[in-house]
């Protein structure tokens, strides 16, 4: 019998994209060996969830599912799919083993049958939910559908059923993430929400959605609608904590405590919790809590991990130094993270050599140029900046990118010993090798502003701007440069609240908007704007300004207190030794 095609064949980029979730599937259809097909109907059928209720039962189920599977796999192999599809889907389904639906996939996608690929990845998604390949097939199947309102149709018709609804639900905003109009996407789920409008899934990936879209009171009246569905819902729980930490830390706090006080084996919400923890650095709670995950998932290698973390910002290096080799001693998949923890650990010890040791393991693209940057500060401190240059230069491998970042290293390394105009040599002739490379004109434009060359920082800057219309720290850095000198006010408040529409949670750029209100003497807008910022960041800078706009609005004792206590986290700074001098009646 003939291969039936449906009338839209999977494209050819479909079929290399699903042969890399799906590597075990070939084009080619292998000759018939029903000996090795009944084997492996038999090693899958037997960890199957077929009916057990007695031996004589069981064991003619057991037969006639093996005589399902043998029967639709070579009728598959003899060009009968649709009906061998069919047939692999519904054992699937009675069976509830994922490995069967995965089957069913690969059958469709080697006969290029678009729809029962579909009924298959989302029968895969609800046996399986944490399967990775599972999501990535369903994901590569949308998109080759073209266009969003044609996924809306195929996902609709998929959340009709509720036995597949759940996983769909939770896993659906990662399914969209690959078409890029974010508002037309979140348009789409809320239209998929009203499939199922009851499930808690369904209003937890409309509360994603609408956080994705930072709509974020939107967010949460969608994700408490959730938990009001059921209130140990995990995900659900997760998602509140994480909303209501970036307005209300004390609120997110008490949100956790009261969660994990009804659920204590919440391991997602726990982590979050510490997550939070360590945020608000309250590293010793943090730490506890770590602890007790690494109790709870003894295998997993981010718990001992984050507590390494936790214990180094205590102060309890031998015990931080203990929980980073644990992680070491899980076979972690990526080592360069711990690498570079267990340097900066004994760079804290002052063991420089053995710091040098551990920075040099390190190879991972993310994390070698800060590798390589922490050994040349080593070098420049134990010899010269010389040799310390001569070493990021000798490191300095590979394409054009890789060059770039070298190039910041270095003159990352001259600004730190306040080296600012060879700095800016070093990042010029960077950019006559890379003349509109975006980083390179930035870091050019804020050693600039050391050297008070407002010109040549304006100059960068609106490069910056043209180049990338959506930079949100060249609006705000050049609006900044302005106000802070006392300049073209009204331009600087333009340019930070164009900053602040692209990035409105990032507490620098509100940090810049309550300066530039302090300066035009709006201070009541200042003093609201700058205790926003502080909130989202704690930040000596931030907690400076906030202090000079309050004791200027007459608020002495909570500037005294703000700037105190700043100080004590970070003695030294600049920022806050400047304003401690201006302020002192």
């Amino acid at each position: 019998m003939p291969i039936a095609f449906p009338r839209r064949a999977l494209s050819c980029s479909l079929s290399i994209a699903l042969l890399s979730v799906l590597p075990w599937a070939s084009a080619q259809q292998p000759a018939i060996n029903e000996e090795l097909l009944k084997k492996r109907a038999e090693e899958i059928l037997r960890q199957s969830r077929l009916p057990r209720s007695s031996a004589p039962r069981h064991a003619a189920g057991l037969e006639a599912a093996m005589q399902q599977y043998l029967l639709a796999e070579i009728a598959g192999q003899r060009g009968e799919s649709p009906a061998a599809i069919d047939s692999l889907i519904a054992l699937a389904r009675r069976s509830g083993d994922a490995r069967i639906a995965r089957r069913a996939l690969e059958m469709a996608f080697q006969t290029r049958q678009q729809a029962k690929a579909m009924e298959a990845a989302s029968l895969w998604m609800a046996l399986e939910p944490e399967s990775t390949l599972a999501r990535q097939a369903m994901a590569v199947l949308l998109v080759n559908q073209g266009s969003l309102d044609a996924v809306r149709t195929s996902l609709k018709s998929l959340l009709q059923d509720a036995a597949r609804a759940p996983a769909i639900y939770l896993q659906l905003n990662q399914l969209l993430a690959r078409f890029p109009d974010r508002a037309a996407v979140t348009e789409v789920v809320k239209e998929l929400v009203a499939v199922q409008p009851d499930l808690r899934e369904a209003r937890y990936s409309l509360a994603v959605a609408l956080a994705s879209a930072r709509e974020s009171v939107g967010a949460l009246v969608a994700a408490r609608g959730a938990l009001e569905k059921d209130p140990e819902f995990e995900p659900a729980a997760v998602l509140v904590g994480q909303l209501l930490h970036e307005t209300n830390a004390a609120a997110a706090r008490e949100h956790f405590e009261a969660y994990l006080a009804k659920s204590p084996k919440a391991v997602e919400a726990r982590h979050a919790y510490a997550r939070l923890l360590l945020a608000e650095r309250e590293t010793t709670r943090a730490a506890a809590e770590y602890r007790r995950l690494e109790t709870e998932r003894p295998g997993d290698p981010e718990m001992p991990f984050a507590l390494g973390l936790a214990l180094q910002q205590t102060g309890d290096l031998a015990a931080a130094e203990a929980a980073f080799r644990r992680t070491l001693d899980l076979n972690v998949r990526d080592r360069n993270p711990v690498w570079m923890a267990l340097g900066q650990l004994e760079e804290t010890r002052k063991n420089w050599d053995s710091a040098q040791d551990w920075f040099g393991k390190v190879d991972g693209d993310d994390y070698l140029v800060p590798a390589r940057l922490r050994m040349a500060n080593i070098i420049a401190r134990q010899k010269d900046i010389s040799a310390a240059r001569f070493f990021l230069r000798e490191s300095s491998t590979g394409g054009s990118d890789h060059a770039v970042r070298f190039v910041l290293a270095e003159s990352q390394l001259l600004r730190d010993a306040r080296d600012f105009k060879e700095a800016v040599t070093v990042l010029s002739q960077g950019l006559q090798q890379h003349p509109d490379n975006i980083d390179l004109l930035y870091d050019r434009a804020m050693v600039l502003e050391k050297l008070d060359d407002i010109a040549g920082v304006e100059r960068d800057l609106r490069k910056v701007i043209q180049l990338k219309p959506d930079h949100a720290h060249a609006y705000n850095a050049l609006g900044y440069t302005l106000a802070d000198r006392n300049a073209r006010l009204d331009e600087a408040l333009v340019l930070i609240e164009k900053a602040v529409t692209l990035a409105p949670r990032d507490g620098f750029i509100l940090d810049s908007l309550g300066w530039v209100h302090f300066r035009l003497g709006n201070l009541d807008r200042a003093v609201s704007v700058l205790r926003e910022a502080f909130q989202l960041r704690d930040d000596p800078e931030i907690a400076a300004h906030l202090g000079e706009a309050l004791w200027a609005a007459g608020q002495r004792d909570e500037a005294g207190k703000i700037l105190e206590r700043s100080r004590a986290r970070h003695p030294g700074n600049d920022a806050l030794d400047a304003v401690q001098r201006r302020l002192k009646p």
